[in-house]
């Protein structure tokens, strides 16, 4: 659109800063085999059925623990309170991506709906690098500003 090179690489620097990125696997064996979990912790984290939040680390080439609930629905609650305290609103828009999981993913767009009425949710099949590190049936949930 004409932009210069400088204006660019500022607009990319800006919406860099505005970015969120959470994954849900749906359970261990894929951290564990990823090298992301030990695997006595993924054995206890499937035993206690709990649900892992993974997120993008800051340099964008890792995941990291970000929090560790009892329930999928205690996650994405988890991930909605982060993004109501970043001040999500209608200057970004939300991707749900994932593996395989259609009905889920919609379900999950559905709760953010009502947490975030303003916002764009946008629902996407997740790429496979991703798919690798939290197995089928994963989500990931991810806010860009616009």
């Amino acid at each position: 659109d004409g932009a210069t090179t400088k204006e660019i690489i500022d607009t990319i620097n800006d919406k860099i800063q505005y970015t969120k990125s959470f994954l849900i696997p749906t359970d261990f064996k894929f951290l564990k085999r990823g090298g992301r979990l030990s695997p006595l912790a993924a054995k206890l984290g499937g035993l206690l059925k709990i649900t892992a939040v993974l997120e993008l680390s800051d340099d964008g080439k890792k995941l990291d623990k970000y929090a560790i609930k009892k329930t999928e629905s205690g996650a994405l609650k988890t991930i909605i309170k982060c993004y109501k305290e970043m001040g999500v609103d209608e200057h970004a828009i939300l991707y749900v991506t994932h593996a395989g999981a259609l009905m889920k993913a919609k379900g999950y767009a559905e709760v953010l709906r009502n947490a975030f009425p303003q916002t764009e949710i946008v629902i996407h099949e997740l790429t496979p690098v991703f798919v690798t590190h939290g197995g089928p049936g994963c989500i990931a949930i991810q806010m860009i500003k616009k």
